[in-house]
This record gives C-alpha cells, structure tokens and sequence, in this order.
C-alpha cells in the first residue's frame, strides 16, 4: 500500500462496495486518507483487511 500514498487510489472493499480513495498514512493495519462521496473528499480511515482490490492512478505529464 505505501507505493499508494499521496496517490488518487481507486478501492474496492470486500463488501462489494468501490470508491476514490486517496491515501495519506498507513499504519499497521489500517490506512487513512479522504475518500470520495460523491461530492466532497471526506476524511476515512480502512482496515486494510477489508481491501480486496485497490489500483492507482497517476497522472502523467507529456
């Protein structure tokens, strides 16, 4: 997950549930950042056990 930091992060949970995440710490066991409702960058924190799938996107300047 650290090669996620300060990354946008598209995360889908073990629940099915999948949003924009954009990690700012990592801990042991969980990570914090801001995840994206819709409208706003609201503060979140994860247990990374419910992680199934996570990717990032970088943007690339040409």
């Amino acid at each position: 997950m650290e090669s996620y930091l300060y990354k946008r992060t598209y995360v889908t949970l073990t629940d099915g549930s999948d949003f924009w995440y954009y990690p700012t710490l990592i801990k042991r066991t969980s990570v914090a950042g801001y995840r994206w409702d819709g409208l706003r960058w609201v503060e979140n924190r994860i247990d990374l056990r419910r992680i199934r799938w996570c990717n990032c996107f970088e943007r690339t300047e040409e």
